[in-house]
Order: structure tokens, then C-alpha cells, then sequence
């Protein structure tokens, strides 16, 4: 085989330079690769079985008669295993402390960039920006899909720093869990979750940023965590344990179960721009938005 195993360029999704076979042409559109990969954003063939196609919904490797078979489905069964080992330990981090928090660095890229913007979260760039980075992390649809059947987008909201004070989305006086926080946090940033807070009967004081304010005195009992993103990165917590944002922003996605969202308020995006199709397309089996769409 003439080809062999070099640098190539960044990983489609991620921007993350990576190792990678091939011997194709580029395009675009197209990031042929299978050793080697960025683990989060691995990819699966388009001539894969459907049931690991379906799994993956980032940019697929394109195959022709001439790429090595045998070594793609070596590989790709190698990677699949790595994937959800790793995977299985988000999901048991995130069961036991109702946290689960990485650095990443092309998250933390894409929170800038977005900035830069100014936050167009009610536009095709900002349902881009949501496919992209929180439907399309593996991640994260793993540790939605294992707590729900189904869960739906219900806050897509940026929040800034307010180190004097604690916030939470839920208390524990939900006894069970209805509701996860996907939080983007950009470069520089830092918070305080306080871990266990999910259990406490705490109750909580309507914030004018929409969230609940969390009273210290109950919180002395339970386990600071700090959490410091220097070059951005990911987390992901239980919508009823109580933080707070020491620095930099975060932008917050909030998924619900279909029972909670029925009383909550559906986030509002403008009409006849064509972003009632796009979201439409965002819609899975097991994760949907609930968005509504009104002319100003």
C-alpha cells in the first residue's frame, strides 16, 4: 500500500490537528480519517453498519473500492471500543457526583467565535452553533440518552460572571431528576459547583437573570468543586446543583424532560427566515427542541 501514516489536516469538527490514513483528495466537506482520530469527535463510515452511522452525526468517511477495507474495519472497531469506554466513564462520573466537567480547546474556540458575533443565539448561526457543539457531542448525547428516553432543549441562554452570588436551574426539592445543564464555558473561565447540593431540600429565590438564588448557609455541608477552563471546555451538570461563575462566560443549554417542559415557556425565535425547517432537522428520536417561532 503506497499509503501511509502522516500528519493531516485539523479534525473537520474540532479543528484539532490529528494523524490520520489516507488517500483520498480533500474536500471541503469531507474528513477522511481513521487512526488516529480526536476520540470525541471519532467518525463512522457512510458504508458502516446504520445502527453505528446513526450513532454518529459529525462528517462521515467517504469510502471507495481503492481504501484499504480490512484495515478501515479494523480500526473503526478499535476506536468504537476506546469511544465507549471512555464514554461509559463520563456517564458513571456523571451519576455519581451530577457533574462532569473537560477541558477542550476547540470548544472554547467556538464560544469566541460566536462572541465575536455577539451572540446570535436566535438565528441560523446560533441553531449551527447548537448542532455543532451540543447535539453533535457525543459526549453529551450520550449522557442525555442514558438519563432520558427523551429530553428536550428547553433554555439556550448566555450567562455571565456573578461571583457574589449562587445559582441553580432546579433544587433538590425535586426529588428526581428532570432537567440537565450543558454548559460552553469560553476561555478563562471558572466556577464553584457544589457538589451534593442535588440532594439538599434547599429552596431557592427567583434571580432577575431567570435562574434560582442559592442561600450559602446550606451549602457549607457539601463539597466544593472547582472547576477552571483556561482554554474553554465542556460540562455537564445536574440541573439542581447549585454554582457559581468566578470568571469569564458560559453559554447554558438546558434539556428537560417532556413532563417539566409542559410548564416551561418555549424559547422564541422569529419567523419566516427559514429557521422553523432548520430546527425541524435538529429534532431526534431521543432529543428535540422546545422552540416556538413568532414574528416580531
Amino acid at each position: 500500500m503506497s499509503q501511509k501514516f502522516k500528519r493531516v489536516r485539523a479534525c473537520e469538527c474540532c479543528k484539532v490537528e490529528v494523524d490520520g490514513f489516507f488517500g483520498l483528495p480533500w474536500s471541503d466537506s469531507v474528513l477522511y480519517l481513521v487512526a488516529g482520530f480526536c476520540w470525541s469527535h471519532a467518525l463512522v463510515g457512510a458504508s458502516a453498519p446504520r445502527s453505528l452511522g446513526n450513532d454518529c452525526n459529525l462528517s462521515r468517511i467517504h469510502l471507495t473500492a481503492t481504501f484499504p477495507q480490512t484495515l478501515y474495519r479494523t480500526q473503526i472497531a478499535l476506536s468504537m471500543a476506546s469511544i465507549d469506554s471512555q464514554l461509559d466513564d463520563i456517564k458513571r462520573s456523571f451519576l455519581e457526583d451530577g457533574l462532569f466537567y473537560v477541558e477542550d480547546s476547540a470548544i472554547g474556540d467556538q464560544v469566541k467565535e460566536i462572541q465575536k458575533k455577539g451572540f446570535p443565539i436566535e438565528s441560523a448561526a446560533g441553531l449551527d452553533f447548537c448542532q455543532r457543539n451540543v447535539l453533535d457531542d457525543i459526549r453529551t448525547r450520550r449522557i442525555l440518552e442514558s438519563l432520558f428516553p427523551w429530553s428536550g432543549l428547553g433554555i439556550y441562554e448566555v450567562y455571565r460572571t456573578d461571583a457574589n452570588h449562587i445559582y441553580a436551574f432546579m433544587t433538590g426539592l425535586n426529588t428526581e431528576l428532570k432537567a440537565v445543564v450543558v454548559q460552553l464555558l469560553s476561555p478563562q473561565s471558572s466556577m464553584v459547583v457544589y457538589g451534593g447540593s442535588q440532594s439538599l431540600q434547599i429552596k431557592g429565590f427567583n434571580a432577575s437573570n431567570g435562574l434560582l438564588e442559592i442561600p450559602y448557609a446550606p451549602l457549607k455541608k457539601c463539597k466544593p468543586i472547582e472547576v477552571n477552563m483556561e482554554k474553554g471546555g465542556l460540562a455537564v451538570l445536574d440541573a439542581r446543583l447549585a454554582f457559581k461563575n468566578l470568571k469569564g462566560f458560559a453559554i447554558y443549554f438546558v434539556f428537560a424532560t417532556k413532563e417539566e417542559l409542559e410548564d416551561w415557556p418555549k424559547k422564541i425565535f422569529p419567523a419566516g427566515q427559514g429557521l422553523e425547517q432548520k430546527a425541524l432537522q435538529m429534532n431526534s428520536s431521543t432529543i428535540g427542541l422546545n422552540f416556538a417561532f413568532k414574528n416580531n
